[in-house]
């Protein structure tokens, strides 16, 4: 049970219930009403991804919620977004809709039926073989650089 002083002097506190029957009785405190909170409003949308050049992005999950502010996004490349996603604001626990999920699924199908297929040739030589750091492997003489040296 929160409690608070008459005069208002201390913030208000926490009392077992026996002990705030007792303090209520002897007229020191009073009982402090409870905040009412806003309800929570989410909005959940589901978007195709953003297009750079002739690349585009799997679809995104967008969230929301008008009373806290919150905003959020989720994208997957394995289409996942809808069951994994949660949203979290004002002291609840969110998860998407069986309409927006829908929405999404037949978004990323579009998506992946636009995208290369997985038979495509990967290059044989890695990222890590031309990284200079890596000389000991490749035979490559790197010169250690002073602190504040450029070149």
């Amino acid at each position: 049970m929160k409690l608070q002083d008459k005069e208002c002097k201390h913030p208000a506190f926490d009392v077992a219930a026996g002990l705030a029957e007792a303090l209520l009785a002897q007229g020191y405190v009073k009982v402090e009403s409870e905040i009412k909170r806003p309800t929570p409003n989410a909005q959940w949308a589901a978007r195709s991804g953003i297009r750079e050049g002739d690349y585009q992005h799997p679809p995104v999950l967008f969230y929301n919620c008008s009373t806290c502010g919150n905003l959020h996004t989720t994208e997957s490349q394995k289409g996942t977004a809808h069951t994994s996603a949660e949203f979290r604001h004002c002291g609840t626990v969110d998860r998407c809709s069986d309409d927006v999920a829908a929405k999404y699924e037949e978004l990323f199908k579009e998506w992946k039926s636009r995208s290369r297929s997985s038979n495509t040739k990967k290059p044989s030589v890695s990222a890590w073989s031309h990284n200079p750091r890596n000389s000991q492997v490749t035979g490559v003489q790197v010169i250690p650089r002073k602190p504040g040296q450029l070149y």
